[in-house]
């Protein structure tokens, strides 16, 4: 899990706003840490710079959950 008592991982979202980050998984893929190198129906794919996160599960500050095909416009 992406836990931590004084920090949680978040995304901005044009349709859902906050997007708190909760797990992950590593993957192989590498690029500018930071960068959302594509996105699924699990969640998008963040470059870390040699390997990548893929957000597994998330849900919005409000306790909506997202769907990420209607996500618009994520950043960091």
């Amino acid at each position: 899990p992406l836990e931590s008592p004084t920090y949680t991982a978040t995304l901005i979202d044009e349709n859902y706003g906050e997007i708190l980050l909760l797990s992950g998984s590593v993957e192989g893929l590498s690029g500018v840490p930071g960068t959302i190198l594509n996105i699924n129906d699990h969640g998008p794919l963040i470059a870390c710079g040699r390997q990548s996160l893929r957000v597994t599960r998330s849900i919005s500050a409000s306790g909506d959950k997202i769907d990420w095909n209607k996500a618009s416009n994520i950043h960091s």
